[in-house]
């Protein structure tokens, strides 16, 4: 059965962090599970880059009817590398929906990111399976 991995992560990324949300792509791969993440920097941008680069499924969400970042996942011909579903309400919003579409959601968290909390939050909420990773400012 193909799981829908939900990796959510802080915007200020340390090397810790970002070795863990590795770990989880990694598994994700080993195991045939797709992954979603959100359009922000640190995590959720490293996430999309190792998706790509792994031949992971993604689904990236944004808000505000965009996505951050346009050309991440861009081939050279112009085509793209990954699945993208843009949601039309705020960021938190989108973090809701995102926690609603996934069937595990693995927080990386610096213990200030608001939209890893709200995601994390309404993960555990709704009942999915949630792991949470805090790792403190050094």
């Amino acid at each position: 059965m193909v799981l829908q991995v939900l990796i959510t992560g802080s915007r200020e990324a340390t090397k810790p962090m970002l070795e863990k949300a590795c770990e989880v792509v990694k598994w994700a791969k080993s195991e045939g599970h797709s992954v979603i993440v959100g359009d922000a920097l640190g995590v959720d941008r490293i996430v999309r880059m190792w998706c790509i680069a792994k031949k992971v499924p993604v689904t990236v969400y944004g808000a505000y009817g965009k996505i951050r970042d346009e050309d991440l996942g861009r081939k050279p011909d112009g085509s793209q590398t990954e699945q993208r579903i843009i949601t039309h309400g705020t960021y938190p919003e989108r973090d809701c929906v995102m926690a609603e579409a996934c069937d595990i959601c693995v927080a990386i968290w610096n213990s200030r990111s608001r939209g890893t909390k709200i995601t994390f939050d309404a993960a555990k909420k709704l009942g999915k399976t949630v792991y949470l990773r805090t790792f403190e400012k050094q």
